[in-house]
Order: structure tokens, then C-alpha cells, then sequence
């Protein structure tokens, strides 16, 4: 197996082979981050306490949900 010869995972050994085969370059996961860079990072502390404040309910387990 290709994926094996060359070390890498079946997932990426698939994706370089079809990259080759359709003459085109995939997107590689990092590069979506970017798509994303222009809200990363922009909470201040306040952004964060109010979140926390308005989402605090949402960790709190109810028994009668599980029975």
C-alpha cells in the first residue's frame, strides 16, 4: 500500500493522489484557518466574562435528562 511505502495516512496518501490525478491543489487544513484569522483573538475580557455569564446554564447536568 502507497500509504504505508510513504509513511503517511491513508486520508492524506488519497488526497495528494487525487490532487495529482485532477491537476489541482487541495486546500490543506491550515490554510482555513485564515478564512477565520479576522476573529480570532478579538474577545476582550469583559466579551469573555459576559459569554461565560450567558452560557453558564449549558454545563449544568440534570439528572431527570439522563433517566
Amino acid at each position: 500500500m502507497e500509504a504505508k511505502a510513504q509513511g503517511t495516512s491513508l486520508n492524506k496518501t488519497i488526497k495528494r493522489l487525487l490532487e495529482e490525478a485532477l491537476g489541482i491543489k487541495l486546500k490543506s487544513d491550515k490554510l482555513y484557518e485564515q478564512d477565520f484569522i479576522d476573529i480570532f483573538g478579538t474577545w476582550s475580557p469583559n466579551d469573555l466574562k459576559q459569554f461565560e455569564k450567558s452560557t453558564g446554564d449549558l454545563r449544568q447536568l440534570d439528572d431527570r435528562d439522563w433517566k
